[in-house]
């Protein structure tokens, strides 16, 4: 027979006196009495510092008199949080107790015993440990962001948790908290409750000098404040068959005694070791089982050992490393065990060097150690006693440089540490979770420290920030590569693996097969005797163990892409070794069942109540402890710019005035009104007055802004000058009078198409204005939609954008916008033939795509947007958005991004894309060359129309440019020879054609296998067809559906959803052709005609002054773009540039080049020919008058510039522009020795004549 007892969250001395035990119980909850024929087991929750031994022998015996039986007390979670102030002070701290049970008030829980069959247990609290039926909670799992680590999905492991029964999931990826908002959105999705985690590194100052208080129990201020000069010094080395002081032998001791500055002594022995020596460590060290096969035992030499170190200081590199191995060495052969004072001279070198790695041999490099003799010195590194002689070497050199800093004592020494980077040292994994709002901004801030102040090889916490910011998170001991791991193979005693314990919240096991530190020599043997202890040392001091799966991927089955994975990237890492296939054949990474987890965890531990407790009950009790938290608002949080609304009224107004007079039109003002009630009664006024003044700085400072995306579709965008484009029905303005008037013509769509006018009032020549496009396709049909406002600004201009922006809101609340680079499908192909590469396993094609299919999507590194800045408002704080680091985790750069990708927090924060664009330095270039303001050129040139359509405007005839019809080419937009053949095809007559081209040529699924057959066959009109995803909104409304039944319609066929059955027959009704509905089923994806008009307009300008200004088009164009430009074909003339376009590659003489760099040629080849023919010529480089890199107008020719000559990089050039400022040159030799030009470059400035008259050397006439 088996009972059960249950208790519901009662106190423990209602439940001991209920029982009839009447003395008084220490303060505690029972929570569970499991009765068996053998035994009685109480679970208990309490507070650690509460109960002592005392009261757990009380209990235990209380039990035990009234069951008459043996009673086992067992302690399950109670996690102390302490507050900032409580850990600084070291005080004690409230506790946080998970409730038991659904029930609402616990008082009212009886007690009851039950007699059951022991074939068919049930407790009511299935929370309980003792429930077979409850699903373990899944902490520890590693998603694909854990960079080049899982293939695990944030979606599949929801889903798998939601159909597995779990109340909540965790997520740990290593370092990095990146999977948080989608991880988020999918458990509530599922409705599961989401723990935020993180595997991450905490790092700690190494004391120089160990063991002090040990050694000198009450006396260590007496040995610190001596002086070490005359100090004896025994420095030891031992070679070793792995990595734990536990589990491995010694396989050779070298030691040296140093004294006053010299090595006075040595010490070598090799040791026959108990366990084999790895081929990994006869690779490093050169010794093989037959080098020890007659050597001594460990008995033997270790008391030759002892004497020979005595009582000095133990002095090593790493000196942790060979001091645990001298202890464990000591227990092993039965020696008693003291204590040493140790000095590591690698903590020791941290302080005083600064050095990229400190490695033996790189610290002995950076001392340039010689040998007696006066020689460089040469040792063998990794063997014992020249490592010993070595370490010796350098500790004299290291106290000589203490010596100069008047450090004299062994405290003075000591006091060093303070100067070591932490960011050297390497980190020790550790599990936090956080437990409420407050605790994720202290992630936050940890996760932010991390990646910018204490970068190393990988991200670091100093265990100091991390106490100060631990409120609100839960502390974990981590993985086998934890800190307290280490120690425990290291073979430290209990007491010090406790003191390590008592920093953390809860113990974490995991299954002795889930590990991937194989180079460490970790075996599942190693590991279960690990786990075991980890678990007695948290009853001992109260902490919980919590018993996680550490998993990498889904089912056993994707193992192999695991391995796969993680094998390739070695081997990329690690160029030209090889590696077994079979290297993780051992490792099991999956998701397990509950069942699978207990089985583990009872194996390990012995004991199936005890499983219960690690696997499901202490798990489920952290989980309930912790609130759901939500990282991400989804709320709009834009920045404050106190008077935004009037100000952006007031300039709307000032400025709708300035063009339509004081009475302007009801349509200006109805759509102005309109504009405005949504702009600032959904808060976005500031985002308009932030665009507006980078704008109009822009500007002012002589360049013209680019819009992209829909802002052309409001027109208080272009009244604020954010955009040139005007969204109204085309329409007549008079700049002088104001007179207004709208076509009433529904073919024309463009303001520039209409027909030239005269003011009916004054007798001026009125301008011509309007897109027709609606206001909703940017803010949504109501206006709530976040306006996505990006602005294309001159490169050379971006970075002075972008300090406006600082200067505007503070750098503190500008960030660059993040991006994560995952492997795109054919580079995880890449991998996976390098996986093949580095096994010698040959896999089938159906396999390897399966595998890399598998392993896409996995993140390989951050990045940053091209020109997205995050905004952060002043009364916030970025971490209470996100953490902040830097792109690719690049020490040297000043650049912070935000940690989480752009794309999840853009409804939080405000984005603005200050993008850098080659069109407007072009314009620039141009404006500077001419003189002429490109915002003053007529929009309506019929030249430039038919430049779009032909070449007759360039006096060109057909076939002199090879597969060239068109005046296009250079016209951003319209000179790639995919949209020449679309000009080709529809020819278009006027500015609207053109926004309909650009529109057609930027869809996906809408100019091909759409409307171009429609436009081929004759049956639809190119004014007819759907260009743009305004368009369908303008026809639908136009044929007689309702605004917002057109605006659903264009919505879904943008997207490419098509259309659904019930829009389809609304459509019909309204007499929609057919051909329209096929269009709109087709189209995957549909451009905004705002974002058309503004690529034309730019492209319509540089048309212009193509035609009118064509030096300083072709200038522009060769200076900005030409990168490919090759002289050498060029300079031969247009024939010579011709049969380069008709060779097959774009080349010349029949090289076999790059598709990219053929490409290339081809698009700067084409502009060069066509420059050629319209009577313009090149000259050649010319060592005086060439720009560095400016093709510079002479009459009418272009100077080919200096860094157009192979292997003469805008550095060197700029190297030869100053020396001839300077002083001119006389010389070829005077040129050489005054620039950095190679000899190389000199024979090809040779060739082509650039030197012009100098001589190679210079001549001087004595009379």
């Amino acid at each position: 027979m088996k009972y059960v007892i249950e208790s519901i969250d009662h106190p423990l001395s209602e439940v001991l006196g209920r029982l009839g035990i009447a003395e008084s119980a220490p303060e505690g909850k029972v929570l569970s009495v499991v009765l068996t024929k053998a035994q009685v087991v109480v679970r208990i929750s309490h507070n650690p510092d509460s109960l002592d031994a005392a009261h757990f022998s009380f209990m235990e015996k209380a039990f035990a008199r009234f069951f008459c039986l043996p009673a086992r007390i067992e302690t399950v979670l109670s996690v102390t949080v302490h507050s900032e102030d409580e850990r600084n002070e070291g005080e004690g701290a409230p506790t946080l107790e998970a409730e038991s049970s659904e029930i609402e008030d616990p008082d009212s829980a009886s007690v009851s015993v039950t007699a059951e069959d022991p074939s068919d247990v049930e407790t009511v609290n299935e929370r309980t440990p003792s429930s077979v039926t409850a699903a373990h909670v899944q902490l520890h799992t590693h998603t694909h962001l854990s960079a080049m680590d899982s293939i695990l999905s944030v979606e599949a492991l929801v889903e798998r948790a939601a159909k597995s029964g779990q109340k909540a999931v965790g997520i740990t990826d290593h370092e990095v908290i990146q999977a948080f908002p989608e991880f988020y959105e999918r458990c509530q999705a599922h409705k599961i409750k989401p723990i935020f985690g993180m595997e991450g590194n905490v790092v700690d100052l190494t004391p120089i000098l160990m063991n002090v208080e040990k050694r000198y129990p009450g006396t260590e201020i007496k040995f610190l404040q001596a002086g070490w000069e005359t100090k004896p010094f025994c420095v030891i080395d031992f070679e070793t068959t792995g990595l734990s002081a536990l589990s491995d032998d010694i396989i050779e001791i070298g030691a040296v005694k140093v004294l006053e500055g010299k090595i006075v002594d040595s010490f070598q022995s090799f040791v026959k070791p108990n366990v084999p020596i790895r081929e990994t460590i006869t690779r490093l060290t050169g010794i093989t089982e037959e080098t020890v096969q007659e050597a001594p035992t460990l008995a033997h030499v270790l008391p030759k050992l002892r004497d020979f170190i005595g009582d000095e200081v133990i002095v090593g590199h790493n000196v942790n490393f060979d001091y645990q191995f001298y202890q464990q060495a000591l227990q092993k052969t039965g020696e008693k065990v003291t204590h040493s004072v140790t000095l590591d001279t690698l903590a020791l070198a941290r302080s005083l060097l600064k050095m990229p790695s400190y490695t033996l041999d790189k610290v002995a490099k950076k001392l340039a150690l010689r040998e007696e003799s006066g020689e460089t010195l040469a040792f063998r590194h990794h063997r014992a006693i020249e490592d010993a002689r070595v370490t010796g070497l350098i500790l004299i050199e290291l106290l000589q440089m203490a010596k100069k800093e008047k450090r004299f004592s062994f405290e003075d020494i000591q006091g060093l540490q303070t100067e070591i980077e932490l960011n050297r040292l390497h980190g020790d994994s550790f599990t936090v979770f956080v437990q409420n709002k407050r605790g994720l901004k202290n992630l936050y801030r940890l996760v932010s420290m991390s990646h910018l102040e204490y970068l190393g090889k990988a991200p670091l916490i100093p265990k100091t920030r991390l106490s100060e910011h631990r409120t609100g998170l839960f502390l974990g001991t981590g993985s086998p590569s934890s800190e307290l791991s280490k120690a425990y193979r290291m073979g430290k005693d209990r007491d010090e693996l406790i003191e390590i314990a008592r920093f953390y919240d809860f113990i974490e096991i995991m299954p002795a097969d889930a590990y991937t530190d194989l180079e460490e020599g970790l075996n599942a043997t190693i590991l279960k005797e690990m786990y075991a202890r980890f678990y007695e040392i948290g009853r001992e001091i109260g902490l919980p163990a919590l018993f996680t799966g550490n998993v990498h991927y889904l089912d056993p089955q994707d193992h192999k892409a695991w391995s796969v994975l993680k094998i390739s990237d070695m081997a990329i890492r690690r160029r030209g070794q090889q590696f077994p296939p079979s290297l993780f054949d051992d490792v099991k990474l999956h998701y397990r069942t509950t069942e699978e987890l207990l089985s583990c965890a009872e194996e390990m531990l012995g004991d199936a109540q005890k499983a219960q407790e690690v696997v499901i009950h202490n798990p489920a009790q952290l989980a309930d402890q912790i609130e759901w938290i939500q990282p991400i608002t989804r709320t709009l949080h834009p920045p404050i710019i106190e008077g935004a609304e009037e100000e952006i009224k007031t300039l709307t107004m000032n400025n709708m005035r300035a063009v339509y007079g004081n009475e302007p039109p009801e349509q200006i003002t109805e759509r102005v009104k309109r504009e405005l009630d949504a702009i600032i009664g959904n808060g976005y006024a500031v985002l308009y007055l932030i665009a507006q003044k980078i704008v109009a700085q822009s500007l002012k400072d002589g360049y013209l802004v680019g819009s992209r995306g829909s802002v052309g579709s409001s027109l208080v965008a272009h009244l604020l000058e954010i955009t040139e484009v005007n969204p109204m029905p085309p329409h007549l303005v008079c700049p002088y009078c104001h007179h207004c008037c709208f076509s009433e013509d529904p073919s024309i769509t463009s303001g520039y198409d209409l027909p030239d006018s005269f003011c009916p009032q004054c007798g001026k020549k009125m301008r011509k204005h309007g897109q027709t496009i609606p206001f909703e396709t940017f803010m949504g049909l109501k206006g709530n939609k976040v306006p996505d406002i990006d602005l294309n600004f001159s490169g050379e201009y971006q970075s002075k954008a972008h300090r406006f922006i600082e200067e505007l809101f503070g750098a503190e609340h500008v960030f660059r916008a993040g991006t994560i680079s995952t492997l795109a499908e054919k580079t995880a192909f890449g991998y996976v033939l390098r996986y093949e590469e580095a096994t010698g396993v040959s896999l089938g094609e159906a396999e390897k795509e399966r595998l890399a299919k598998s392993i896409a999507g996995v993140k390989r590194t951050t990045g940053q947007h091209p020109g997205g800045l995050m905004i952060v408002p002043k009364n916030y704080e970025v971490y209470d958005f996100t953490p902040v680091q830097h792109p690719a985790n690049d020490r040297h750069t000043e650049i912070k991004t935000t940690h989480f990708d752009y794309n999840s927090i853009h409804e939080d924060l405000v984005k603005i894309d200050a993008l850098g664009h080659d069109d407007p330095t072009f314009m620039r270039f141009i404006q500077d060359c001419t003189r002429v303001n490109p915002l003053t050129i007529p929009m309506d040139d019929r030249k430039v129309i038919d430049l779009f359509s032909g070449l007759r405007p360039l006096k060109i005839r057909k076939g002199q440019i090879p597969d060239v019809e068109t005046g296009t080419l250079g016209v951003p937009e319209f000179g790639t020879s995919f949209v020449r053949g679309m000009l080709k095809e529809t020819k278009p007559k006027s500015f609207a054609d053109l926004v309909r081209i650009s529109g057609l040529s930027h869809g996906t699924d809408v100019w091909l296998n759409n409307s171009r057959d429609l436009i081929i066959n004759g049956k639809v009109a190119l004014s007819e067809v759907i260009a743009c995803r305004d368009d369908i909104m303008i026809d639908l409304i136009r044929r007689g559906l309702e605004p917002m039944q057109a605006f659903s319609i264009m919505e879904r066929v943008r997207k490419g959803k098509g259309l659904s059955g019930e829009e389809e027959k609304l459509m019909k009704e309204k007499g929609v052709p057919e051909w329209f509905l096929e269009s709109c089923r087709k189209i995957k994806y549909l451009f905004p005609k705002a974002h058309a008009v503004a690529y034309v307009s730019m492209g319509f300008r540089v048309a212009y002054f193509k035609l009118y200004h064509p030096l300083a088009f072709y200038s522009a164009f060769f200076t900005i773009k030409g990168w490919d430009f090759d002289l050498s074909v060029v300079l031969k003339g247009p024939e010579a540039v011709r049969e380069s376009l008709l060779s097959t590659n774009g080349g010349k003489n029949g090289e076999t080049k790059s598709r990219q760099k053929a490409e290339g040629e081809r698009f700067v080849h084409e502009v060069a020919l066509e420059m050629l023919l319209r009577g313009f010529g090149f000259l050649p480089v010319d060592i005086i008058r060439s720009h560095p890199y400016r093709f510079e107008i002479e009459g009418q020719s272009l100077r080919i510039p200096l860094n157009k000559v192979p292997g003469l990089g805008e550095k060197v050039a700029l190297s030869i522009q100053q020396a001839r400022e300077a002083k001119p040159f006389s010389s070829i030799e005077d040129v050489k020795k005054r620039t950095s030009v190679s000899n190389t470059v000199i024979d090809l400035l040779k060739q082509y004549n650039a030197f012009g008259d100098l001589s190679d050397s210079a001549q001087y006439a004595l009379f």
